[in-house]
C-alpha cells in the first residue's frame, strides 16, 4: 500500500484554515492534474470550502462534523472509497490532536502541520483555553497570524506564545493589508554556554534543558550549576549516582514532566526529592538513563542544599 502525505490546517474556528486551503488547491505545485486530492473537514467556518477550479484530477471532501465520527474506520473508509494521492485535513481546533494521530491510516502520513490564529481572538483563547493553543502548536511547522494590526500588534509577545511550546516552526503575520512578515524575533539564551562554567538560574532550567537536548554535542567538557530535586530510584544505575532535575510544563501545571539527568557520584549525601544546587562537569555518554542513547551524564563536583523555590515547576513562559 503506498503512502499517502497528509497536510494538516488547524486552528480555532474562524482563524483563516479554510480560505488557505482554497488557495492552496488553486495553486500550482501542490497537486498535479493527475493527483486525487481528499479533504477531511472537521469543522464548517463562515468561508466555503471551493471544490471547483482545482488543480487535480479529482477532489473529494470526507465531513466529519462530531468527534465521535473522528475513527480509524472513518478514515480507513474514505481511503478505499476515495484512493487519495494527497490528504488534507482541516482540523477542529476544539479537539486534541492526538484524537487525530491514533485514528489516521498506517499508510498516511504526516508531512505538513499549519497553524493559523486569528490575531483579534488569540488574547481570549491564550488566557483561556492555553492547553488547547499548545496542542495546535506543539508540533506545527509553520505558525500564522491573521488579521493582524500594526497599530496594537506586539510581534514579541506573539512569538513568546508560540516558542513557548515550538522551538523550531516558522511563524509569519499577516496584515489586514494582505502583506505577510516572517517572523525574525532571536531568541537569546537566558544564560551563556560559551562560558566554560555554566551558571543555570531558577527561571533559565526549561530553555536549558531543552537547548542541552538540542545541541548536546556543546556541552561536552562544560562545567554546570543549577538547582533542583535530588532523586533516587530502584534502577541499578542508580548504584553509581543518582538523578537530578525538575519538573517542566508546557501549558499548565497538570502536563508537567520530570526533566532530570543523571549524575555519577561515589557520595549520595541527601534525601529523595532534596532541593539542592549542584555543580558537575558534563560528559557526553551513551548510558542507561537514555536508553542506551548517548546523553548528558553529570559528573560530580560539589553540591548543597538550598532553599526550594515557591515555584519548583520550570516553564518556558
Amino acid at each position: 500500500m503506498k503512502d499517502v502525505p497528509v497536510y494538516i490546517f488547524n486552528g480555532f474556528l474562524d482563524s483563516g484554515k479554510t480560505s488557505f486551503i482554497n488557495e492552496t488547491l488553486g495553486a500550482e505545485g501542490f497537486s498535479s492534474r493527475n493527483d486525487n486530492v481528499l479533504i477531511v473537514l472537521c469543522e464548517d467556518g463562515e468561508t466555503e470550502l471551493k471544490t471547483d477550479g482545482r488543480v487535480c484530477k479529482r477532489l473529494d471532501v470526507c465531513r466529519i462534523d462530531e468527534k465521535n465520527r473522528l475513527n480509524s474506520d472513518k478514515l480507513a473508509s474514505a481511503g478505499e472509497k476515495y484512493s487519495p494521492d494527497i490528504v488534507v485535513v482541516e482540523y477542529n481546533g476544539m479537539w486534541q490532536m492526538q484524537e487525530l494521530y491514533n485514528v489516521l491510516p498506517d499508510n498516511w502520513q504526516i508531512v505538513d502541520m499549519m497553524t493559523f490564529i486569528d490575531y483579534t481572538t488569540f488574547d481570549m483563547y491564550y488566557s483561556n483555553m492555553r492547553n488547547l493553543f499548545t496542542d495546535k502548536v506543539i508540533d506545527s511547522d509553520f505558525v500564522v497570524f491573521n488579521r493582524c494590526d500594526e497599530k496594537t500588534i506586539d510581534e514579541n509577545v506573539l512569538h513568546r506564545a508560540v516558542r513557548a511550546s515550538n522551538p523550531r516552526c516558522r511563524i509569519a503575520y499577516e496584515y489586514l493589508d494582505g502583506s505577510y512578515v516572517m517572523d525574525d524575533i532571536k531568541d537569546p539564551l537566558p544564560f551563556d554556554r560559551e562560558l566554560d562554567n555554566i551558571e543555570i538560574g531558577l527561571d533559565a532550567y526549561a530553555q536549558w534543558y531543552r537547548d542541552l537536548d538540542e545541541n548536546l554535542s556543546l556541552y561536552g567538557g562544560k562545567t554546570v550549576t543549577f538547582e533542583g530535586f535530588y532523586l533516587e530510584g530502584s534502577d541499578r544505575m542508580f548504584k553509581e549516582g543518582f538523578a537530578v532535575g525538575r519538573p517542566i510544563m508546557n501549558c499548565c501545571e497538570a502536563d508537567a514532566q520530570m526533566a532530570a539527568l543523571f549524575c555519577r557520584s561515589k557520595v549520595k549525601p541527601f534525601r529523595h526529592n532534596d532541593w539542592i544546587r549542584i555543580t558537575a562537569k558534563i560528559s557526553i555518554e551513551k548510558h542507561r538513563a537514555y536508553g542506551g542513547r548517548p546523553g548528558p551524564v553529570l559528573n560530580y563536583i560539589k553540591a548543597e542544599s538550598a532553599e526550594e523555590p515557591e515555584q519548583p515547576i520550570a516553564s518556558f513562559f
